[in-house]
């Protein structure tokens, strides 16, 4: 019998959460600290040992040219395997970590603060930095729940899995499209608290600095904060040398005006970040990759 190739996709689609599932039933007896410290020395021993991300990290490092200083490919692939395997870790213990206290470090909030207390909304932006989740743990500090708005995985599946996840750290949790940007909009529009990851690649965006390169930048989080008037400021959550704990911080808030500069201003902060601790920076995303299709994109918008 022929199966439709829906059919195949469902069943691929199912076995994958069922791995999913598994994994997480086989940890199921050890402690979170110790599934993260063995997810991260598995992460750092199995990634430089895989061809196809290895040379991304390279070819990332060669793109940068001297703004990529003394990073060595080797070294940076063993710490971002580390720093990611525990990341995943992570997001599956995410409701105990939630509940634990001594895992956040708020090492500076007032501008989150002083936003909270003019009754502003506020879009906070960070990267693939640290674990962003415990952003959005820090801002529950302030009794205030953190929108988060992804793009949904492929499996519908194993999204709902993730999804469920996610939730631990915040609400609403949204994907992105038409239905996510709505929900969003009123939410910031409401004075509430949001989380948007600026660092990965939005094809025709416009280039701005990021490390040392321009890459194409999405400024859809500075013409939010713009369009309600909420706070635009960065965040991040950078792991702590004990790994395990994570110190977070709310940079000044970026000056309201034009969301080019605005997003050029939060990219700044983000390669400061980046520059400090490469290894907790996903190096694994073409973040300086230009296609074809992105300048025609722009050369319209401009036209």
């Amino acid at each position: 019998m022929t199966v439709p190739r829906n059919g195949w996709r469902d069943l691929a689609d199912r076995a994958e959460t069922a791995a999913a599932r598994a994994v997480v039933a086989a940890t199921a007896p050890l402690s979170t600290d110790r599934l993260v410290r063995v997810a991260g020395a598995v992460g750092g021993a199995v990634l430089p040992r895989i061809p196809p991300l290895r040379r991304r990290i390279e070819d990332n490092l060669a793109g940068l040219g001297p703004a990529a200083g003394d990073l060595e490919a080797g070294a940076l692939a063993q710490a971002v395997g580390d720093h990611f395997g525990r990341v995943i870790a992570e997001y599956m213990r995410l409701g105990e970590i939630a509940a634990d206290p001594t895992r956040i470090e708020v090492e500076d909030d007032a501008s989150l603060t002083a936003a909270l207390a003019a009754g502003r909304g506020v879009v906070l932006v960070s990267a693939h930095h640290g674990n962003w989740e415990a952003v959005r743990l820090a801002v529950r500090r302030h009794g205030r729940d953190c929108a988060l708005i992804y793009r949904a995985f492929n499996n519908p599946r194993f999204d709902a899995l993730a999804k469920g996840l996610v939730r631990c750290a915040g609400e609403p949790v949204l994907h992105k499209g038409r239905k996510g940007t709505r929900a969003l909009l009123r939410h910031v529009g409401r004075g509430g608290v949001a989380l948007i990851l600026i660092d990965q690649r939005q094809t025709g965006a416009p280039l701005l600095p990021f490390v040392g390169r321009e890459a194409e930048t999405a400024t859809a989080a500075a013409e939010l904060a713009v369009r309600f008037g909420a706070a635009l400021v960065p965040a991040r959550a950078r792991r702590l040398e004990d790994g395990r704990r994570f110190g977070v911080r709310f940079e000044p808030e970026i000056p309201s005006g034009d969301p080019i500069a605005m997003t050029a201003a939060a990219n700044d902060v983000i390669s400061d970040w980046i520059r400090e601790d490469p290894g907790q920076w996903f190096w694994l995303h073409r973040r300086w990759r230009l296609r074809p299709r992105g300048a025609g994109i722009r050369a319209a918008r401009s036209g």
